[in-house]
């Protein structure tokens, strides 16, 4: 599995989650209210195609391929960049963990990494399996073989990431947690 990973650095978030994990043990309540919030960024990220700063466009090569496969321009969320189908974006939450001191929130998604931090250009060779092709003549099989495939490169998209408004309202919750954690406790916890 690929994981994306982000570290939260807030002096004051920090001393009320080592509070509450102090007095109370456990912190998993919390962090699964800190899951909706982050989960609501990265939605407001990929809907305003990136946030605070604008992601770059994409390149003449891609919106060609988007092009022929139907998907430009996106009529998902009104941003094309990274919504070509979507799976990206439905895969945040398919990593989740919450421990009594620590919380892990994400996608499986394969392609994040590099969407997430970039990639230089690079070139690969790569295995056609074999297929039918329609030519004038008709159809012929064509037999598997090998192509070098070229990768222009591929910048950062910054999708996992918080603004400060989010830290504001997690600290917001931690205030709460640490006065009432019984009004966060799902039943049956």
């Amino acid at each position: 599995m690929v994981r994306v990973r982000t570290h939260l650095d807030d002096h004051e978030l920090k001393n009320y989650i080592q509070k509450a994990l102090y007095n109370y043990k456990t912190l998993r309540p919390l962090f699964k209210l800190i899951a909706v919030v982050l989960r609501n960024s990265i939605i407001a990220n990929f809907r305003m195609g990136g946030r605070p700063e604008k992601w770059s466009p994409l390149s003449l090569v891609t919106i060609r391929q988007r092009v022929r496969e139907k998907t430009w321009p996106s009529t998902k969320l009104g941003q094309p960049i990274l919504i070509a189908h979507g799976n990206l974006l439905h895969s945040i939450g398919t990593v989740k963990e919450f421990g009594k001191d620590h919380m892990e929130y994400g996608t499986n998604d394969k392609r994040a990494n590099t969407l997430q931090y970039g990639a230089p250009p690079r070139s690969e060779i790569v295995t056609i399996p074999q297929h039918l092709r329609r030519m004038k003549s008709g159809v012929t099989m064509v037999r598997s073989h090998k192509r070098k495939v070229h990768w222009g490169a591929i910048p950062s998209r910054p999708f996992i990431l918080y603004q400060d408004s989010d830290i504001q309202t997690i600290v917001g919750y931690a205030e709460g947690y640490l006065m009432n954690p019984e009004a966060f406790r799902s039943p049956g916890e």
